[in-house]
């Protein structure tokens, strides 16, 4: 009896240092937030929280699963001081399946909550579904023991646009015609010239000329002797013929009386 009742209490006593380890050794992970309504055709964002609650961690894998048909993934950001794993099997967007993978570790590890990374997810399609962790995620702590041991999951819905309103085209409205006063013409009175004063023309008083006979009938004498031509010399040699004939006659007729004495 003494043995049974030894070995017993060496199980129990086991059993409860295996749970207190347990207990102190525990990490989770979680989606904030835990419920979120988007639209079709808009981006969501999904934060991971590591939550080491009490334990020393020093790096984590994350695999998300997302509903394919509802959801893609745009981008992924580590949070502050983690160290990205790009190894295959630690880094995955596979939006084909659904899936996303990213590890990290955590220089100097972390025993409070911490963002792990960032997910902003387009919303391609309506419909409802739920994000959560695959199980391949794992969280270390400093003895390289995985102290995962709980996940908490998002739901999701996703919503068509609300309908665009309507808008009634409305006919053009035609402006009020407004009534313009009749202006009634005033006659023009153009202004009648002054009567003009009849023009009295002065005619010139002719004076009377004086004839000049003398000038007139030495001017004919003149032509006379000239024969018309107006030479000077012409009426030269006229005059002295005449002058000659002239003394001719003179002689002549002194000549006569002589002879009838």
């Amino acid at each position: 009896m003494n043995t049974k009742k030894y070995l017993l209490s060496t199980v129990f006593a086991l059993a409860a240092i295996v749970l207190l380890a347990t207990s102190a050794s525990a990490a989770k992970l979680s989606l904030s937030p835990t419920a979120i309504n988007v639209i079709r055709g808009t981006d969501m964002t999904a934060t991971i929280i590591l939550d080491p609650q009490g334990s020393n961690i020093y790096s984590a894998k994350a695999e998300v699963d997302f509903p394919k048909n509802l959801l893609t993934v745009k981008s992924f950001t580590l949070g502050s001081n983690w160290m990205g794993l790009t190894q295959s099997g630690y880094d995955l967007t596979d939006n084909a399946n659904g899936i996303l993978i990213r590890s990290a570790g955590y220089p100097g590890g972390i025993s409070s909550p911490v963002v792990l990374g960032t997910i902003v997810f387009s919303a391609n399609a309506s419909g409802n579904g739920v994000i959560n962790f695959g199980n391949s995620s794992l969280i270390y702590d400093a003895n390289s023991q995985n102290v995962l041991t709980g996940a908490a999951q998002m739901s999701l819905s996703v919503s068509a646009p609300a309908p665009k309103p309507v808008v009634a085209v409305k006919p053009p409205v035609k402006p009020a015609v407004v009534p313009q006063p009749v202006v009634t013409p005033q006659p023009v009175v153009t202004p009648q010239p002054e009567a003009s004063q009849p023009v009295v023309e002065t005619q010139p008083v002719e004076q009377a000329t004086i004839p000049q006979q003398p000038a007139s009938l030495l001017s004919a004498f003149g032509s006379l002797l000239t024969l018309g031509t107006e030479q000077f010399w012409i009426g030269a040699i006229v005059l002295i013929l005449l002058l000659v004939i002239l003394g001719y006659a003179i002689v002549f007729v002194t000549k006569g009386q002589k002879k009838q004495a």
